[in-house]
């Protein structure tokens, strides 16, 4: 009994010293702001300007699978009318060889008054060569078919 005891410490201590000896992962966090002109015609069938917030935390471990915590933070204003829409979006990726799952908040769209407009969450998941193999329906519609009808306008 007490060498079943040794050898299942002894092989304790070898694994938790395996575990410490493990390359830590690394962490990376960004920030990328955009805003851009949409002409009448490209975006709406209004002037449209976007304003785009994306926070970027990013956890890479050492057999190349990454978690992804992203935070993206839109403003959309129809330049003819001055309406505004806010959308957030929440999305946490896992990725590895097999392929990635993205899930979270495709974004939460709201009107100048707060009201939300459009709320679309759900989950994609995509092969190691990026082909959507499944997801929630309705997780991603056309940003356009619902921003613009929010900011009084259509669909280019």
């Amino acid at each position: 009994m007490r060498l079943v005891v040794l050898i299942g410490a002894l092989v304790s201590a070898l694994g938790l010293a395996s575990v410490a000896a493990a390359t830590p992962p690394t962490h990376t966090s960004q920030t990328l702001i955009i805003s851009q002109s949409l002409p009448a015609g490209t975006f709406c069938d209004v002037n449209v300007n976007s304003d785009f917030t994306l926070i970027d935390d990013v956890t890479t471990f050492s057999n190349g699978r990454t978690e992804d915590h992203t935070r993206a933070l839109f403003t959309y204003t129809n330049l003819d009318t001055g309406s505004v829409v806010t959308a957030v979006g929440r999305l946490n990726d896992h990725s590895d060889s097999t392929g990635s799952n993205d899930q979270g908040l495709f974004p939460r769209l709201r009107d100048a008054s707060g009201k939300v407009v459009s709320v679309n969450a759900g989950q994609v998941r995509f092969d190691s060569s990026f082909h959507v193999v499944a997801f929630t329906p309705n997780t991603a519609p056309s940003l356009r078919a619902v921003v613009c009808p929010a900011l009084g306008a259509n669909p280019a």
